[in-house]
């Protein structure tokens, strides 16, 4: 029996080590001057027990540095400098970030206005990061953090 639960990814390499996790890129978008690859990445902890953490991280690469971003499955450490956001993936399609790029310097991101957020960086480097809720609903999503005693 696989029991996935609602545990920061941080939580988990704290755990685990980081020697239980995959990764594999999952969809990818250019900067408008293609200086950027911002990328959706798909990961799974485990601690070959009972506990998997299934989360999507928002990443960003220079387009220069793209080669070094193994992009099949592969063995990774749950936590980069890079990642910009992650959240929990609850094995739903429609529950993945979406992305946009408003300009060469700024990336929105889209989720469901009742994510699971494990961590959100504002900006990386000089690319400020926009979080967009769909549909956006403050009331709804607090009053369902509250419910399950998750951080702001």
């Amino acid at each position: 029996m696989v029991v996935s639960t609602m545990i920061s990814l941080g939580a988990v390499s704290a755990s685990y080590g980081g020697e239980d996790c995959e990764r594999e890129t999952i969809a990818m978008t250019s900067s408008p001057d293609g200086k950027w690859m911002a990328l959706v990445r798909e990961g799974e902890c485990s601690d070959g027990r009972i506990v998997t953490v299934s989360t999507d991280t928002v990443q960003l690469v220079p387009r220069s540095s793209l080669q070094t971003i193994p992009l099949e499955r592969s063995p990774d450490q749950p936590r980069h400098e890079n990642d910009v956001l992650v959240v929990d993936y609850y094995g739903h399609f429609e529950s993945r970030p979406v992305l946009q790029w408003l300009s060469p310097r700024q990336l929105q991101v889209t989720i469901p206005n009742l994510s699971g957020i494990g961590m959100q960086k504002s900006s990386y480097h000089d690319v400020a990061i926009v979080l967009r809720f769909d549909p956006d609903n403050p009331v709804a999503r607090e009053r369902w953090r509250k419910q399950r005693d998750l951080p702001r």
